[in-house]
C-alpha cells in the first residue's frame, strides 16, 4: 500500500478493477477487466490499483507509459498468469511506454508446460524504458523479469523463482540501473543473467541461490561488447550448479564483500581491472583477476608505482596453486638507469637491478605457488628483446602470506620521464 498512499496523498488519477469488472476469484477470466482499467489511464499518467483477491489472465497485460500498477500487498494482490505468455508486457516506441511503475503484487504461472512468456518484460527497443519494480514476487514464467535496454531503472525487493530460464535478466544496451535486495532461486538457468551490453549497474544485497547455471552471469555479446563498472556491494550465492559470478572479458567491474555457501567461485575470464575486495575464507577465484592494459609512465629520478592491486585472502586454496603475475612495456631510447621491482605486500619478489636497456621491450612474469597454508615461494624472469634473464627465486615467509589481503604493486625507476613504459599488468590465478 506504501506506493498507493504516496500516490492519492499527490492527488493522482486511480483506476480500481474492482470498477471495471473484476472479480478476483481466481476462477473468473479477470483479463478484460484489467487491461480496462490500465486504458482507462491518459498518457498524462495515473494508477491502476489491484485490492486484495486473485486474479486469473489469460492474455498478457500490456502496460503504457507514466503508468503505476500496485497492488494492496506482495502477497495479497495475486495475478494468476494462465496463459504461455508474459503477465506484464510493455514494449517502448518513441513516444510509447516509456515511465512504468508495477509494485506490491505476487505473480504466479499456472501453465504446466511453459514455452513462452516472462514474468514481466518491459521492452525498449523503440526507446529506453526507465521503469520501476518494487515489492514483487515472481513464480515461474521463461524469466521472471526480463529488462531490455532499461536505463535509470530499478529492481528493489523482489523474489523471482523456479523459472525456465533466468531469474533476472537483462538485454541490449543499459546503464544506471540498480538491483536492490533481489532473491533469484531456483532457476533453469541463470540467476541474474546480462548481455553484455550494460554498463554503470548495480547490484546491492541481492542473492542468487541453487540455480541451474551460475549465480550472476555476465557475458560476452556477440558483437564483442562486454559488461563494464558494474559494482556487487555484497553479493550471496548459494548451491548454484555453476559458478557463483561469471565474468567474460569485462572491464572495470568491482565485487565487495561476497558471502558464498556450495558454490564459491568466481571466474573473471579476462577483461581488465576488475577486482574483488573483501571476501571470506572459501571464496574461489580462476582466471583473470586483475588485467590494467593503461599505458602507466615511471617519474624521473624517483621509484613509481605503475600498477597496484588488492589481492584477497585464501585465495590459493591447495598446494601447488598458482598466482602469476605479468607486466610488460618498453624501455624509452636513453640510456639512463633504468629499474623494474615487483612487490608481494612488503617483500620485493622481482627486482631487475640496475639497467642502462634502451628503446628495447620487456616482459616480466612471476609465479607465486603456494608451499603451505601459510607459506609461499615467488619464481620469476624478465625478458627484454627476447633475451632471458637468469630466473630469480624468493622464498620464505614474509610477513605477509596467503592468509592476508595482500597489496601486489609493480613499479619502474628512470632518471627521466617515461624512461619506464608498462603497457600491461595482469594478475591470474592458476589452480591445481
Amino acid at each position: 500500500m506504501l506506493a498507493l498512499e504516496a500516490y492519492l496523498s499527490n492527488n493522482g488519477l486511480v483506476a480500481n478493477i474492482k470498477n471495471f469488472g473484476a472479480v478476483g476469484d481466481g476462477i473468473v477470466d479477470d483479463t478484460l477487466a484489467i487491461q480496462s482499467a490500465i486504458d482507462s489511464i491518459p498518457m498524462s499518467g495515473g494508477l491502476v490499483f489491484l485490492p486484495v483477491g486473485i486474479y486469473k489472465i489469460s492474455a498478457p497485460l500490456i502496460l503504457k507509459s507514466n503508468l503505476s500498477f500496485v497492488g494492496a500487498s506482495r502477497f495479497g494482490a495475486h495475478i494468476r498468469n494462465a496463459a504461455n505468455s508474459t503477465t506484464f508486457s510493455a514494449t517502448v516506441s518513441p513516444g510509447g511506454s516509456r515511465y512504468i511503475h508495477i509494485a506490491d503484487l505476487y505473480i504466479e504461472d499456472t501453465v504446466a508446460v511453459r514455452t513462452a512468456g516472462h514474468g514481466v518484460h518491459f521492452n525498449g527497443t523503440g526507446d529506453a524504458v526507465i521503469a520501476q519494480i518494487e515489492r514483487v514476487v515472481v513464480n515461474g514464467h521463461m524469466d521472471g523479469i526480463r529488462l531490455e535496454l532499461p536505463f535509470v531503472s530499478s529492481v528493489k525487493d523482489v523474489r523471482v523463482s523456479s523459472c525456465k530460464n533466468d531469474g533476472f535478466s537483462v538485454y541490449g544496451a543499459c546503464t544506471s540501473t540498480v538491483f536492490q535486495t533481489t532473491y533469484a532461486q531456483g532457476c533453469g538457468r541463470h540467476g541474474y543473467f546480462f548481455d553484455g551490453k550494460q554498463t554503470y549497474c548495480t547490484l546491492i544485497n541481492s542473492a542468487s541461490d541453487q540455480n541451474c547455471g551460475d549465480g550472476y552471469h555476465l557475458a560476452k555479446h556477440v558483437d564483442g561488447a562486454v559488461c563494464s563498472s558494474f559494482s556487487f556491494i555484497s553479493p550471496g550465492a548459494e548451491s548454484n550448479l555453476g559458478r557463483a559470478i561469471y565474468i567474460q572479458e569485462g572491464i572495470g567491474n568491482t565485487i565487495l564483500s561476497p558471502r558464498f555457501v556450495g558454490t564459491n567461485k568466481i571466474d573473471l575470464s579476462g577483461g581488465a581491472s576488475n577486482q574483488v575486495i573483501g571476501g571470506f575464507d572459501g571464496l574461489i577465484l580462476s582466471g583473470s583477476l586483475y588485467n590494467d592494459p593503461v599505458q602507466r609512465n615511471s617519474n624521473a629520478g624517483a621509484e613509481t608505482t605503475l600498477s597496484q592491486f588488492i589481492l584477497p585472502a585464501n585465495i590459493l586454496k591447495k598446494d601447488g596453486d598458482t598466482l602469476r603475475i605479468t607486466f610488460a612495456g618498453t624501455f624509452n631510447a636513453s640510456t639512463a638507469q633504468k629499474q623494474i621491482k615487483l612487490y608481494f605486500g612488503s617483500a620485493v619478489v622481482l627486482d631487475t637491478g640496475v639497467l642502462t636497456s634502451s628503446n628495447k621491450v620487456w616482459r616480466a612474469q612471476m609465479d607465486i605457488v603456494r608451499l603451505s597454508a601459510t607459506s609461499q615461494e615467488a619464481i620469476g624472469q624478465i625478458v627484454i628483446n627476447d633475451t632471458a634473464y637468469p630466473a630469480t627465486t624468493f622464498r620464505g615467509s614474509p610477513v605477509e602470506n596467503l592468509t592476508e589481503a595482500v597489496l601486489i604493486a609493480s613499479t619502474g625507476f628512470g632518471a627521466a620521464y617515461a624512461d619506464v613504459i608498462q603497457r600491461q599488468f595482469l594478475v591470474e590465478c592458476v589452480l591445481t
